[in-house]
């Protein structure tokens, strides 16, 4: 009795609650946390047209049934017993609407609906065939289903489902088949326009199978009109150390495109690659170069600025003056020259090789100052011959009072200063 006084009406409701539940079996304890629907149809509907579609494989395609099924339970159900509510426990009223008397009401519905369900047992599982049905075979199948559509039960639905997919597997197979062969006959289509158009291609192409021998042949000529050219200008930069030394006779131009040289020495002609020296080979391509650009020019027109760096290698001193001597020759024929070189010496043989041929003021000669701790930038200075030239000039006696020669030989003094520092 202790533990009774001891507890107020809360804790001792809820003692009374854990009791109650431990004695009921798992189902009946399970409905004092939850109320009843209204009727026990109300349950068959929840787990029919409800529960069931929430099952991954009804929520898909298959999920329109549910309306259906919604349907039947609303027809079939409607027919069942009623249900009459139990009476409830009498409690004191200090429990009121209170945990204990909810639980009872619970309990005791659930009693209620439990029996309501056992004394319907026979009406309640022809409901369940009216609404879920039991698969069929044969003519009993078909029977079933000659009524109407809205009184097909679940499993009727299920079952002509089914016959409809299986029907339907030949004609998808026919179609798929179609389509395939549809695909297979663009792809033909396309295969055969693209043989008509290779036909076409190889009929336009046939008249120009014949380009190659065409442009082999005009090479041909167009190497044996330059090959005086390229004599003469050859003999201009160059001439053998000896008498009976090895000599290009023959220049042609290969399939690839690469220009072959034939070299002749005793009536026994080779590859001049084989026996010519370095300084021969590059006075014959030199000498091509200038009779080729010489020919467009004349025939086609084009630039006239030639671009010549180093001129100088691979020739010994008699033939880098021939060649220094040269240039002049090519400023007559129209070109416009840029000679770069390392070789001072070689820079002074070209403005006395212009300065001979009456074309010194033609000749602009600068030296290229490098950059430096104190010039950031490539600078183009003057040699000490501008400068002495600006001197004499200067000198002459005839310059004695004039102040423009004295202005020349300053302002040429200073840029050689400034680049030299």
């Amino acid at each position: 009795e202790t533990d009774y006084l001891e507890k107020t009406l809360e804790e001792w409701q809820k003692a009374a609650l854990e009791g109650l539940a431990s004695e009921l079996v798992n189902t009946l304890a399970a409905e004092m946390k939850q109320d009843l629907p209204e009727r026990p149809a109300d349950l068959i509907t929840s787990a029919l047209a409800e529960e069931l579609f929430e099952s991954a494989r009804l929520r898909g395609s298959l999920s329109p049934l549910q309306s259906a099924v919604q349907d039947l339970c609303d027809r079939e159900l409607g027919a069942l017993p009623r249900f009459t509510e139990p009476e409830l426990p009498a409690l004191p009223l200090c429990f009121g609407d209170g945990d204990v008397a909810v639980a009872l009401r619970r309990v005791t519905r659930a009693i209620a609906f439990a029996h309501w369900r056992k004394a319907n047992e026979e009406a309640c599982a022809g409901v369940f065939r009216s609404i879920v049905g039991k698969v069929k075979h044969g003519p009993e199948a078909h029977e079933a289903r000659d009524t109407e559509v809205e009184h097909w039960s679940l499993a009727d639905r299920f079952v002509s489902l089914d016959e409809m997919v299986k029907r339907a597997t030949p004609l998808k197979e026919a179609l798929s088949r179609v389509q395939t062969m549809r695909e297979k006959l663009t792809e033909r289509r396309k295969r055969e326009k693209r043989i008509r158009l290779y036909g076409r291609a190889a009929e336009a192409i046939e008249p120009l199978l014949g380009l190659d021998a065409l442009v082999e042949r005009q090479v041909s000529s167009l190497m044996k009109l330059l090959s005086s050219e390229t004599k003469s200008w050859k003999e201009r930069l160059y001439s053998p150390a000896f008498h009976g030394a090895p000599t290009v006779c023959k220049a042609d131009v290969e399939t690839d495109g690469s220009l072959m040289l034939e070299a002749e020495a005793g009536g026994s002609k080779a590859s001049a690659h084989q026996i010519s020296n370095a300084s021969d080979l590059r006075a014959t391509l030199l000498a091509f170069l200038i009779s080729f650009w010489q020919h467009l020019l004349d025939t086609r027109g084009g630039l006239s600025l030639l671009l010549l760096d180093d001129l100088e290698e691979l020739f010994d001193a008699p033939n880098r003056r021939r060649v220094a001597n040269a240039l002049p020759a090519i400023v007559e024929e129209g070109g416009r020259l840029i000679v770069t070189s390392n070789d001072h010496s070689f820079g002074r043989r070209i403005s006395g090789a212009f300065a001979e041929d009456a074309r010194a003021a033609s000749v602009d000669s600068r030296y290229l100052h490098p950059p430096n701790g104190v010039q950031p930038r490539v600078e183009l200075g003057v040699f000490l011959e501008s400068v002495e030239e600006k001197r004499l000039e200067f000198e002459r006696p005839e310059n004695e009072n004039k102040p423009q020669p004295a202005r020349d030989y300053a302002k040429e003094l200073r840029i050689y200063l400034e680049g030299r520092l």
